[in-house]
């Protein structure tokens, strides 16, 4: 089988970036799929962040103010010198245009986002009225294009219910870390990971470490992740905060994770939030606003962790974490179970559910 993938750029350490990367190679490693990845607003020198295998088929293509006539263009003439049995959008400025092209194979936009995210991607630049009406006009006309492609893939049940179409499936995103370890949660150090974006609500986080930072001065706040961190920079020293800081990206995730003893994830909105899962894989307690879409069917409240239900509720966030940094106890309690019910998140149990739905389209694409 012949699948190809289509993303804007792979050269950012962001989630979808990774779990791209990371099914790639296992569908190269365990299927004999013939996997290719190509990129369109990615410098041909720009080096891809995550390691791909070298069994992936990768292709750049680059222009500058690249236009999506110009992109149907090139990708049509490709797919026809090149035939694939499926291809896959991620919902860039391919998405538009894939479901297109009559090449033959079956198409797939896969959402690495939240089913309302572009109401919460004009909110960063309007008022609430004009978000919610520019946004709810721009969500309709994406389930429309999105319901020309033989299948849409979701990652939450959440959006899964928000789908009003029989072609939608869900799927949740994979682990991409691999450890042999998981944290003991004694260390002194609560983490945040996600890149320096008003969605993840850092702000948030470092209004709610505010409460808690005198209260105990021998812990640690660490925020990691790619981006202008400039701002929060400044507002950790307009808080006068001494034990906050910004760390930028890391290559090491899993070593990050193992030395915390708490996550805490601030977003405003998330397409699933991947790295509550991987924080969960690493054995550690999570605290958690209950934002759209995906903490709160990753989190089992006060089984593994907290889910804080208001946005912004920096109060009530600063008590859940103020019970984990007291109770050692129940650290590592939630800890264990965070790790027994990250299960079902491991990258085997999930590409298993991706091949079987690959296999189903083939079969279809044949009897047709």
């Amino acid at each position: 089988m012949r699948i190809t993938y289509i993303i804007e750029s792979l050269s950012n350490s962001g989630g979808m970036e990774r779990v791209v990367t990371q099914k790639a190679n296992w569908l190269v490693n365990k299927t004999n799929y013939k996997i290719t990845i190509i990129t369109f607003a990615q410098k041909i020198n720009e080096n891809d962040f995550f390691t791909l295998d070298e069994n992936v088929n990768r292709i750049k293509w680059y222009w500058e103010n690249s236009d999506k006539l110009h992109l149907l263009k090139k990708l049509e003439k490709w797919l026809m010198n090149n035939p694939q049995d499926i291809c896959i959008s991620t919902y860039g400025r391919e998405f538009n245009i894939l479901h297109k092209i009559k090449d033959g194979s079956k198409k797939i936009v896969e959402f690495h986002f939240a089913y309302d995210v572009n109401k919460h991607w004009i909110t960063n630049t309007c008022n609430r009225w004009k978000a919610y009406i520019i946004g709810g006009l721009k969500t309709w006309f994406m389930s429309r294009t999105a319901k020309k492609y033989d299948i849409i893939v979701c990652l939450t049940e959440a959006d899964y219910k928000r789908w009003n179409t029989d072609k939608i499936v869900q799927i949740y995103n994979p682990i991409t870390i691999k450890t042999n370890k998981v944290s003991d949660c004694q260390s002194k150090v609560i983490v945040a990971i996600g890149r320096m974006d008003k969605q993840k609500g850092f702000d948030i986080l470092l209004n709610c470490w505010k409460l808690l930072e005198d209260r105990y001065p021998e812990w640690q706040l660490k925020i990691y992740g790619g981006g202008d961190s400039s701002i929060y920079e400044k507002q950790i020293s307009d808080l006068q905060l001494n034990h906050a800081s910004i760390l930028g990206r890391t290559n090491d995730v899993q070593s990050v994770l193992c030395e915390s003893s708490i996550y805490v994830l601030s977003s405003r909105y998330e397409g699933f939030a991947l790295t509550i899962c991987e924080a969960m894989n690493c054995g550690l307690p999570i605290v958690s606003f209950d934002c759209p879409s995906g903490p709160a069917e990753l989190v089992a409240d006060g089984v593994n962790g907290y889910i804080v239900s208001k946005v912004g509720d920096i109060e009530s966030m600063a008590k859940c974490i103020s019970n984990l940094i007291e109770n050692e106890h129940l650290r590592k309690e939630f800890g264990n179970n965070s790790h027994q019910l990250s299960e079902k998140y491991q990258l085997d149990y999930v590409m298993n559910k991706w091949t079987s739905l690959f296999n189903q389209l083939a079969k279809s694409k044949i009897q047709h």
